[in-house]
């Protein structure tokens, strides 16, 4: 009997389909009640989790839970809380991922795409380049602290014309 080996409250419901009022059947329609009260008691423990193996577990072993739905959007939202924290491009792109193999629900697949693509854009600044904007930083605050609006011009020019290696951008067309 493959329902046995299978034990869970699908097999048990095939059995009662092909044979409903067979041999077996009352036996089957128990172990039908007590597998899905099994199930619902589990269900019950992770109300009081936030760990996302724990949610792994319970769908690995009730795949066709009633409740599968409502744990892939809690999943959802635990992973799209863990993505936020770390906020790296390798916790959004696992979001991202997640969300495509149906692990979890995907209803931030869209903003974790867009931060993704944002965070892997980003261009790192090191050494005598951190210097750099470092000191146009200082500068730009020297001369706003001292009211020095007319010299804006002439420090901002040269400053956003080679800004990142930009070269032929007019403040004119900036103010």
């Amino acid at each position: 009997y493959k329902c046995i080996e299978e034990n869970t409250p699908l097999a048990y419901s095939n059995y009662l389909s092909v044979y409903p009022d067979g041999e077996f059947s009352k036996q089957a329609r128990k172990k039908i009640t007590e597998l899905r009260e099994d199930e619902t008691n589990e269900r019950e423990t992770l109300r009081n989790t936030t760990d996302l193996d724990a949610y792994y577990s319970f769908l690995n072993k009730y795949p066709d839970s009633p409740f599968r739905k409502e744990v892939l959007q809690i999943m959802d939202s635990l992973s799209w809380e863990k993505a936020q924290q770390e906020n790296t491009t390798e916790s959004y792109l696992a979001y991202v991922n997640n969300s495509k193999l149906d692990n979890i629900a995907g209803e931030f697949i869209a903003i974790a795409e867009s931060r993704y693509r944002y965070l892997t854009s980003l261009k790192n600044i090191e050494a005598e380049e951190l210097g750099k904007v470092k000191k146009i930083i200082e500068d730009y605050f020297e001369i706003l602290s001292d009211q020095e609006y007319e010299r804006f011009p002439e420090f901002l020019n040269p400053v956003i014309r080679n800004f990142y290696g930009q070269k032929s951008i007019q403040l004119e067309v900036l103010i």
